[in-house]
């Protein structure tokens, strides 16, 4: 993981505050200090939110990020669109595009127990990125 910020919460005192004013909207805000001399300007009367710098450091990798990162090489290496990921990721339409039609995500989707031309559909569909996939990488690099 690369350097981030992360907002982080310290609770003050009614005694640290030393200044107040009112900002560009009209809220009341107040001049904190702490007692290691860490300053900040807030207008929540319990606390003071500030950003804490999180160094670079190694993550332990999950099957979440595998399947991310595969999703994205297929997305922006393969040109893939957002229903052939539904097709190779096993996912409903309905998390992939947020503009389709109800009554299509409702056709497009086959309970495999109960539909007899499951299997043939399921070839169909498999045609639509299988073509993308056998293509050299290098050609996307």
């Amino acid at each position: 993981m690369i350097n981030y910020m992360r907002t982080s919460e310290r609770a003050y005192t009614e005694d640290m505050v030393k200044a107040t004013r009112y900002n560009d909207k009209g809220y009341e805000e107040r001049l904190v200090v702490f007692p290691d001399n860490m300053r900040s300007w807030t207008s929540d009367p319990d606390v003071v939110s500030f950003s804490v710098k999180v160094e670079e450091r190694w993550k332990p990798c999950t099957s979440h990020v595998i399947r991310k990162r595969a999703t994205l090489t297929l997305a922006n290496d393969y040109m893939f669109d957002g229903f052939s990921l539904a097709y190779i990721g096993g996912w409903t339409l309905s998390s992939q595009q947020e503009g389709t039609p109800q009554a299509l995500k409702h056709y497009m989707h086959m309970d495999l127990k109960e539909s007899k031309v499951a299997l043939p559909q399921l070839e169909k569909q498999a045609r639509r990125y299988a073509k993308l996939l056998l293509q050299p990488y290098s050609l996307f690099v």
